[in-house]
């Protein structure tokens, strides 16, 4: 697997280090008295216009509670990767440590979306089918919290308020690895998640016949207007056309998917199937 290029490795340190603060309940200011600097200079290595000093990552990571060696580690690789902020990020296929910082980045952003042939979105995920993925590939469980959907504001040039699309494929569900019980759980959550004015729930069904990349591809659109792609192992040829490419795949899955109905429909017959697996 590739490391990110440098614009998108200086994104995610700085807002997955917002979202450490926040999740430890700190404020810039501890931040800034902890590590001996101002609070704007906090507030710009949050926003990815500046980057925090190598020496600073431990001493944030013990004020924030996460202090590990692997931890340390995963940030000071993504900080060597960091270079000056471009208006676009984009990630390809992740390196160690990456896809899990990213479901910080993704607690952090004010609009989404998302395809995946593989999991269920990490925001999105119920605590035991999170509690499935760190025991078959390991990882950050990330604290679900729906409400952390509905307090966001809306982004730019979307004035009805933020929108959280995400399109799956139904293996991402069916997949026998979950168990039954994991998998009715799971549905059901995102059938809760559904029933939020902000989020709609698609399914590209096996039957359509649809010829469709393995993997997952996200739009993170993040509190300082800056959009973060995310791709991994998805076969897409954007060699000439850059991220709006990515932003077409995007568009066409969407048109694509069934519609929202639809959706709860295959939620409802997946988690009664597995109810009567059990």
């Amino acid at each position: 697997m590739s490391s990110p290029p440098p614009a998108a490795a200086a994104l995610v340190v700085g807002v997955y280090l917002r979202y450490l603060r926040c999740r430890a309940g700190k404020v810039q200011q501890d931040a800034a008295d902890a590590t001996g600097c101002s609070v704007a200079t906090i507030s710009r290595m949050e926003r990815a216009e500046a980057l925090p000093p190598e020496g600073d990552l431990g001493t944030l990571l013990r004020l924030y509670n996460r202090y590990s060696a692997w931890e340390l580690e995963g940030l000071k690789h993504l900080l060597a990767q960091a270079r000056p902020r471009q208006a676009c990020h984009r990630a390809g296929d992740v390196a160690p440590g990456w896809r899990v910082r990213l479901f910080g980045v993704e607690r952090e952003a004010i609009s989404m979306r998302v395809y995946s042939s593989l999991m269920v979105p990490g925001m999105f995920q119920a605590p035991a089918y999170a509690q499935a993925l760190v025991r078959r590939h390991g990882g950050l469980i990330v604290d679900p919290d729906l409400s952390a959907v509905t307090a966001r504001p809306a982004p730019r040039g979307h004035p009805s308020g933020c929108r959280v699309e995400i399109v799956l494929e139904e293996a991402a569900l069916r997949s026998a690895t979950w168990g039954p019980g994991v998998v009715a759980g799971q549905c059901w959550w995102l059938r809760r998640a559904a029933d939020l004015e902000q989020v709609e729930v698609r399914f590209l069904s096996p039957e359509q016949g649809l010829s469709v990349p393995p993997g997952n591809l996200a739009e993170l659109t993040l509190p300082g207007g800056q959009l973060l792609f995310v791709q991994e192992s998805l076969a897409v040829d954007d060699s000439n056309s850059g991220d709006s490419s990515l932003h077409t795949v995007l568009d066409g899955l969407w048109a694509q998917a069934g519609s929202a109905e639809e959706g709860l429909a295959v939620l409802r017959e997946i988690e009664d199937r597995c109810g009567e697996e059990e």
